[in-house]
């Protein structure tokens, strides 16, 4: 992956590196975190595979997903940021957050600045996110970066062992453009 980076007044975010590996991977084996999450049982091992599969291309190739770290000032991993960039129009975005940092406004600073650079930087027109209907405080953090509840499509996704049931968001850079002061 290229470099990139962004800075929010409490955050930095850059690629996801080596170094942030075994934070990284003890957060995401936490059964809490995990649970709206793709993953289970998360080890080190997936995230040295998830890392060597992120340095086998450049950052902002389209079409696949990019794992972000989140930082506060002095390099501490509070979580991460994944974008994917559907097109050249268009975005998926989602977040996870260490339990320690959760509750303090980080995933919506770390979540503002990367809609800021998708909307100013890359130009585009609208980014997405899906959230597991139960998960209450990941839709709270969208609505407060003025995301909408497009529409709910209830048990429609067979998730862990059950029929789950998403809310799916959207945020246009008109919308997002009359929320800056």
């Amino acid at each position: 992956m290229t470099s990139f980076s962004l800075q929010s007044p409490r955050l930095f975010i850059r690629p996801l590196a080596k170094d942030d590996l075994a934070a990284f991977s003890q957060y995401r084996a936490d059964p809490a975190v995990a649970r709206y999450q793709s993953w289970q049982d998360y080890q080190l091992a997936d995230a040295e595979e998830l890392l060597a599969d992120l340095q086998s291309r450049t950052f902002g190739t389209l079409g696949h997903w990019y794992q972000l770290a989140v930082l506060d000032l002095q390099g501490q991993l509070l979580g991460d940021l994944a974008l994917h960039l559907v097109d050249n129009m268009e975005a998926e975005v989602g977040f996870t957050l260490d339990p320690s940092h959760q509750g303090q406004g980080y995933a919506t600073e770390a979540l503002g600045a990367l809609l800021a650079y998708l909307f100013t930087e890359r130009r585009l027109r609208r980014v997405l996110a899906v959230v597991d209907c139960r998960n209450q405080p990941s839709s709270r953090v969208l609505e407060r970066c003025g995301f909408t509840k497009d529409a709910c499509h209830k048990d429609a996704v067979f998730f862990k062992g059950q029929w789950c049931s998403e809310y799916h968001y959207s945020l246009t850079a008109g919308a997002w453009r009359q929320r800056q002061p």
